[in-house]
């Protein structure tokens, strides 16, 4: 009986220790946002050990666009690009994108104007499959970007950190002995189901680069 009495007295005098469910979850998200981020991390940097010769060279892109959502943004994409050929031909590209994008939807719709701020990096894998002179080509990339806001127009991102899917295609030439290219992207973003809310926002531009 007096050891039933003295664990009754010993947890009277202990605090409490109660986690809230929104430090939970909070502590959670910080959680898989940062193991979001060093996947991208890797998957960017692997093909910079990988491949590496004189024929790597930098392009500039600047694409214009608008989403898919109904939102009628318009969409202004800054993607330049390290390019590293993988087969000898050069009809395998391996490229380390980066991104800067202003979405402005001001004055376009019922929901408060402004602009929001994407900003990323993503690594792209591009097939010339032909090695004409007007060659077209098709691409597939996947990153990981930052944005300045939880919302795009009435689509719910929930979060700082987004993802990227992106697929082009279009044709690359030589002018000048420079690589010009064209092209149709369409990109998607969301957050993966990192946090509550997933409204992902669809968008297509027509892309121009130019390599240095």
């Amino acid at each position: 009986m007096r050891r039933v009495t003295v664990i009754f007295e010993q947890a009277l005098h202990e605090k409490p220790c109660f986690r809230s469910p929104e430090l939970i979850e909070g502590a959670l998200m910080v959680r898989t946002t940062w193991k979001a981020i060093l996947i991208v991390v890797l998957l960017t940097l692997l093909p910079v050990a990988v491949f590496g010769d004189e024929k790597n060279y930098i392009e500039i892109g600047v694409g214009a666009g608008t989403d898919l959502q109904g939102i009628a943004a318009k969409e202004l994409l800054l993607a330049p690009a390290y390019n590293m050929p993988i087969s000898a031909n050069g009809s395998l590209l391996a490229r380390i994108e980066g991104d800067f994008e202003l979405i402005d939807y001001a004055g376009k719709t019922n929901y408060s104007g402004k602009t929001v701020v994407v900003g990323g990096v993503a690594p792209f894998l591009r097939l010339l499959p032909f090695g004409w002179k007007i060659n077209p080509f098709i691409e597939i990339g996947a990153g990981g970007n930052f944005t300045t806001d939880k919302t795009i127009g009435h689509q719910h991102i929930d979060g700082p950190f987004l993802f990227s899917l992106m697929s082009s295609a279009g044709i690359e030439m030589m002018i000048n002995n420079t690589p010009v290219s064209l092209s149709y992207r369409f990109r998607h973003l969301s957050n993966g189901d990192i946090y509550k809310s997933n409204e992902g926002v669809n968008s297509q531009y027509l892309m121009l680069s130019i390599g240095l």
